[in-house]
């Protein structure tokens, strides 16, 4: 997606990299992939000598994936914005490709039965179907939020399985 949106972002890089860099460790069972990630990301962009202002705004951006905000400190607010709205862009998908994501997740989450996780995902759902906008953007607003609420609603009735 950052080629896609390639002119709607000041700085490319930082994009391009928190997006490799994301989700670069993630266990399931711990509620830290996020910051554990953003560590890495340094580590590896300090060793490439990636410049110290981007790699911080490199682990800004990994770290905001956990609560999807934006921070005060992040130098190019709408590149963050856009960043975010490509994490959750599945959730706007053709049905298809979103129960094809809702699989995956599943089977993530394997680990955990189906009485746990089944009401887990269903409160998880509800809770983006409450917020205002899933997506931080208008322009994914316009493009996805309709068919992102339809596919969460859907999901969340259990009709799809």
């Amino acid at each position: 997606m950052c080629e896609t949106y390639a002119g709607q972002l000041q700085d490319q890089d930082v994009v391009a990299f928190a997006i490799f860099y994301h989700d670069i460790i993630y266990n399931v069972l711990r509620k830290d992939n996020e910051p554990r990630s953003a560590q890495l990301a340094v580590k590896r962009l300090q060793a490439l000598g990636i410049p110290p202002e981007k790699t911080a705004q490199v682990k800004i951006f990994i770290e905001a994936t956990q609560t999807h905000t934006v921070t005060g400190t992040v130098q190019n607010p709408a590149d963050l914005q856009l960043f975010l709205d490509f994490d959750m862009s599945i959730l706007g998908a053709d049905w298809e490709a979103y129960a094809e994501y809702t699989r995956q997740v599943r089977r993530e989450y394997r680990i955990y039965p189906d009485k746990l996780y089944y009401p887990g995902r269903k409160q998880f759902l509800q809770h983006c179907l409450q917020a205002e906008f899933i997506f931080q953007t208008q322009l994914f607003r316009d493009l996805y939020e309709a068919k992102a609420r339809a596919n969460m609603t859907r999901e969340a009735s259990g009709k799809h399985l």
